[in-house]
């Protein structure tokens, strides 16, 4: 058994372009493409959490379980370039982290694994609107938000230890 303190630190980011884009409910306002970067979205996850784990070992088998939960705080930026109005948020929340591994010695040295692992986010924040120019210039507005994430990994290995 043990216990320890961690830190998973993300940054994500998108770039969406050239939309396309109409109203199946309403197609008499017809088609409408724009060429070119249309919108950016960014956001930093931040969990520091305590993480408890056990190690086993029975024969050629090994295996690792461990857990963690911890604080979240996420910081977000939407830019909607077209409509030229940019979102900040900032959120906290919990996050929970987990991962499994099973590992299996054909030699000393020659060995095979298998690892899952998942993550899951909530929090909840506040949500800051801006127009910074055409027909939104000015415009300013305040909303609640949430950020949820949810990943799970699996992966399978063979290795050589030297």
């Amino acid at each position: 058994m043990g216990v320890g303190g961690a830190l998973y630190v993300a940054s994500l980011d998108w770039t969406i372009s050239n939309i396309d884009q109409w109203s199946p409910s309403h197609p008499e306002l017809g088609h409408e493409s724009e060429p070119g970067k249309a919108m950016t979205y960014s956001a930093v996850v931040l969990m520091p959490y305590l993480d408890v784990c056990c190690v086993a070992k029975a024969g050629k088998f090994s295996g690792r379980a461990g857990v963690g939960i911890g604080p979240v705080a996420v910081e977000d930026e939407d830019d909607h370039l077209l409509r030229k109005k940019r979102s900040t948020g900032e959120m906290k929340g919990v996050g929970v982290k987990t991962e499994v591994e099973l590992r299996y010695e054909f030699t000393g040295s020659l060995f095979a694994l298998v690892n899952v692992s998942a993550l899951s986010i909530e929090a909840h924040g506040t949500q800051t609107q801006e127009g910074y120019g055409g027909e939104l210039e000015g415009y300013s507005a305040e909303i609640d938000e949430e950020f949820s994430m949810s990943v799970v990994n699996t992966g399978v290995a063979a290795g050589y230890r030297f």
